[in-house]
């Protein structure tokens, strides 16, 4: 792929992207009904252009949703990878990345060691993967303060 399409699609992934590490609770019937978790890495892109998301969708792959802004109702597209897809397209765009690179680093990092364990995951590995969705919120939650001046 060439340079120029990935430093485009990291600059309008740093602008309009999102990552984030998922978890959903399932009841285990064969574990005594005790709840367990799942994590899942997830990457997305949103925006009110559908010719941009189709074009993310067809040079890197993921699903389209469709919904609308609440006020006023404006259309919106979000375009979505998850895990080991989510991880291969940071991998390309990282090189390119200025202000969610250290989210595209934590994000393959615990995709990258989902990758190497089996189904049943350890506590430790649970706790490791909490300890990453936490960190990765946090650095979600500084999206909204001003650049440093570099």
């Amino acid at each position: 792929m060439k340079k120029v399409t990935l430093a485009y699609t990291a600059g309008v992934f740093d602008g309009e992207g999102s990552v984030v590490i998922g978890v959903s609770y399932q009841q285990r019937p064969r574990n005594n009904g005790v709840r367990s978790k799942s994590y899942r890495l997830f990457v997305s892109i949103e925006n009110t252009n559908a010719e941009l998301i189709q074009w993310l969708k067809a040079t890197y792959g993921g699903f389209i949703i469709h919904t609308h802004r609440s006020a006023p109702r404006t259309p919106l597209w979000a375009w979505r990878l998850q895990s080991n897809q989510a991880m291969a397209f940071l991998n390309l765009i990282k090189p390119y990345l200025f202000i969610k690179k250290a989210q595209a680093d934590l994000a393959i990092e615990f995709q990258a060691k989902r990758k190497k364990t089996p189904t049943v995951r350890t506590d430790k590995e649970l706790a490791l993967a909490e300890a990453q969705r936490i960190l990765m919120h946090s650095y979600n939650a500084k999206r909204n303060q001003p650049l440093k001046a570099y």
